[in-house]
Order: structure tokens, then sequence, then C-alpha cells
């Protein structure tokens, strides 16, 4: 097939269009994938933030909380205790949501492959936390019942 001058100019006039739209379509998709891939990379860098932080956060508390178990129970008085009871309560409940909020965000790091670093640490910060808070309970209310725990704690307290 032989085309004319003016039939092979109309050809390539709209054949350049043709790729100057494709190449516009092309550049648009490529602007919103990255869009697209952007928020969700900003989406994952502020979860590992926050579980960073959180874990930061929470094992500052901790050698406090290891302070306190050192009290002597007969020390704390009534109001102490209802303090300390509230802790231990709030540790608890902190501890609870932190392993569930790990399993869901575990599963989806797990997924979509992404590095569980910041993951790991923030559920080691809340299994510490619920051990703490056994401890506490153990020390300021079921071990001032108990004659010869009593008696193996004034020991350490005395070294």
């Amino acid at each position: 097939m032989v085309l004319d001058r003016e039939a092979m100019q109309e050809k390539i006039v709209s054949l350049t269009s043709a790729f100057q739209t494709a190449s516009t379509r092309e550049a648009a998709s490529n602007a919103e994938i990255e869009r697209r891939v952007n928020k969700f990379l900003d989406a994952i860098n502020n979860r590992k933030q926050y579980l960073r932080e959180t874990a930061d956060n929470l094992s500052a508390l901790f050698p406090k909380l290891s302070e306190l178990s050192w009290c002597r129970g007969a020390e704390a008085d009534a109001e102490a205790m209802e303090w300390i009871g509230k802790i231990v309560d709030l540790m608890d409940k902190m501890a609870a949501k932190m392993i569930r909020r790990y399993a869901e965000t575990n599963a989806i790091f797990h997924k979509k492959g992404i590095d569980k670093t910041e993951l790991r640490r923030y559920k080691e910060v809340a299994d510490t936390m619920k051990e703490m808070a056994v401890d506490l309970h153990n020390r300021f209310y079921v071990f001032p019942q108990d004659a010869e725990m009593q008696d193996l704690i004034s020991q350490f307290a005395d070294l």
C-alpha cells in the first residue's frame, strides 16, 4: 500500500498524537502509582515509629517498676496499695492491648513481607510488662500472705 504525501502526513500526525496520548497516560499512571506506593510506605513508617516510640517509652518505666518491687509490702499504706493495684491493672490491660496489636500487625507485616524488627521489640516489651505486672501483684498481694516468702524477701533485702 502506497500512500500519497497528504495521507502519509495524516498517518504521521495521527500516530504522533496516539503516542503522545499514551505517553501522557503512562506518566500520569506512574505518578499515581508512585503516590500510592509512597502513601503505603509512609503508613508503614508511621506504624514502625509508633511501635518504636511505644516500646521505648514503656521500657523506660521498667527500672522504676523494678525498684517498686523491692519495697517492703508492710511499708506500703492502704493508699499506696490501692495505687499499686491500679498500676498492676493498667499494666495488665496495656500488655493485653499490645499483644492484640502485635498479632494484628504481625499478620499484615508477614503478608506484605515487611521487616519486623520494631514489631518484635514491641512484643518483647509487652511480654516484659505482663511479667512485671504479675511480679508486682505477687509481691504486694500474694507473697505478704506467705510467711516463708516474706522471710526470703527479708533476707534478700538485707544483702
